[in-house]
């Protein structure tokens, strides 16, 4: 398959709220929560974005303290800094004087397992001196009920200025994603299929079409139809369901 990123209505939504959120001034407020299923694509969709503007993408971690936390985001952007906690955001924030930048944060709800509720407290705290020093916009990525637990963090949450919910895709999203990333033809009626049975998971969509590329590809079948899958005996992707 294609090494590309298809313009999704779920990236649409992303790319516009980053556009707003990066347009803020001054001392306004500036994160974002995107949420969504283990599958939507919220990791490819940020990663891709943070890779055409010169943005950051971290991986929260569950055994972040405030100084690993800014440690990791020293290193993202180059800096050669003091070991304290507060050299560090230092330098960081003259970092983001000279050449701003966005911190997209996935795996987010590891947020919430550093340990004791002070221990949350205290990291949150720290990116909250991140947002508002150094005012850099945050996008904190994570899974469906990350927003409602937010919520119980007045210091954060109040600085919320947009949520985006990654949807199952639709059929015109997997469409697309067929013609414009596999290298073999795949007819509607399979794709139809792949879609159906996926549940709209851009991961299983993406999955799906690569099996089928690979047996279009392995039997010379150019293009690929549902009768042609399905007298295959093949799998979409490893399902614990065994659906085909």
């Amino acid at each position: 398959m294609k090494n590309i990123i298809v313009k999704t209505a779920n990236l649409t939504r992303l790319k516009d709220s980053y556009d707003e959120i990066t347009s803020i001034v001054g001392d306004d407020p500036r994160m974002a929560v995107l949420h969504g299923f283990a599958g939507a694509g919220k990791t490819t969709g940020v990663r891709q974005l943070a890779l055409q503007h010169g943005d950051l993408f971290l991986r929260a971690s569950c055994t972040w303290t405030p100084t690993a936390l800014l440690g990791d985001l020293a290193h993202e952007l180059r800096l050669e800094c003091g070991r304290s906690r507060s050299h560090r955001l230092r330098a960081i924030k003259e970092a983001m004087d000279i050449n701003p930048r966005t911190l997209f944060l996935d795996d987010a709800d590891q947020l919430f397992n550093v340990g004791s509720r002070q221990q949350v407290l205290v990291l949150f705290e720290t990116l909250r001196e991140i947002h508002d020093e150094a005012q850099m916009p945050i996008f904190f990525v994570g899974m469906e009920n990350f927003a409602p637990r937010l919520r119980e963090w007045e210091q954060l949450a109040r600085r919320v200025v947009d949520q985006i919910e990654f949807e199952p895709l639709d059929l015109i999203d997997a469409i697309a994603i067929a013609r414009q990333r596999c290298e073999v033809v795949i007819a509607d009626d399979l794709i139809e299929e792949l879609h159906t049975h996926s549940g709209g998971s851009c991961g299983r969509i993406t999955n799906g079409l690569r099996a089928i590329e690979r047996y279009g590809k392995q039997c010379e079948i150019d293009p690929v139809t549902l009768s042609d899958w399905k007298a295959s005996d093949r799998k979409f992707y490893l399902d614990l369901a065994k659906v085909k």
